[in-house]
């Protein structure tokens, strides 16, 4: 192998027939002493950027910092860089918060329920509804729907609320006798599609009945899907937040959308 590549060098450093060989042509990769090139005196100046390199021998940093949480293992500790991210990764941390990230999209989900999980309520009490989604980035506006409970001919009318995807939605239940009343949480694309959840029931008493639960209730109907209505097309990854531990008080958002509360 090493005989065929010298061959081929040689071969291609070989003029072609028919050619003149310079008077001054290199032998070996060398110019012989009697010969000398047409360009030969000619001096070219090129610019260059100053060195940028700090001088190991001068004080000051040393223009580098490896830092291990809010110490420096290496480096300069005046180069310690802190990055914002990194404060927030702590506290995420801190509070068992996880974030996965699957590229094959999952089930999407879609619910409203009360934040409370109450059923029951008084005339005039406000009622607070909680609206959730992993879908938010193909919904262009939502809506929450109520309508009353009635028997006969005449069509009773949907009381329509615009709903805010990253918070909560208030409604006040109208004085009266008893009755009940069905809400649904419908959601639009920018193409006028949309999806829409079962039919959930609330009810006027005049003695509401209170849930026995164990504690405040955090994020209502989080991680189920009631979807009832689905034309809204999606496609693409999913990011899961999920963890405990979380202080009193906190908020946890995810790519602009609210988590928790």
């Amino acid at each position: 192998m090493r005989k065929l590549l010298l061959s081929l060098l040689l071969a291609a450093a070989l003029p072609a027939l028919g050619q003149e060989v310079p008077a001054c042509a290199l032998v070996d990769g060398v110019l012989p002493e009697d010969c000398e090139q047409p360009n030969k005196g000619i001096v070219v100046a090129t610019p260059f950027d100053p060195n940028q390199e700090a001088d190991a021998s001068a004080e000051g940093p040393s223009g580098f910092s490896i830092s291990l949480g809010e110490t420096t293992i290496a480096g300069d500790e005046k180069e310690t860089f802190v990055s914002p991210q990194r404060g927030q990764d702590i506290s995420l941390d801190a509070a068992d918060v996880q974030v996965r990230f699957d590229g094959l999209y999952g089930d999407r989900r879609l619910n409203v329920l009360t934040a409370d999980l109450r059923t029951e309520f008084r005339g005039g009490e406000v009622v607070t509804f909680r609206p959730s989604t992993n879908y938010g980035r193909w919904i262009d506006r939502a809506e929450l729907r109520i309508t009353p409970v009635r028997r006969g001919l005449r069509q009773p009318e949907t009381e329509v609320i615009a709903v805010d995807l990253n918070g909560l939605t208030s409604w006040t239940m109208p004085d009266g006798k008893a009755g009940d009343y069905v809400y649904t949480l419908r959601v639009y694309d920018k193409a006028g599609r949309f999806d829409e959840t079962a039919p959930a029931r609330i009810a006027r008493r005049a003695e509401p009945v209170l849930p026995d639960l164990n504690g405040p209730v955090i994020a209502a109907g989080e991680g189920e899907d009631r979807t009832a209505r689905r034309t809204i097309p999606v496609s693409g990854g999913m990011v899961t937040v999920s963890g405990e531990g979380l202080p009193p008080g906190a908020r946890v958002t995810s790519h602009g959308l609210l988590v928790v509360p």
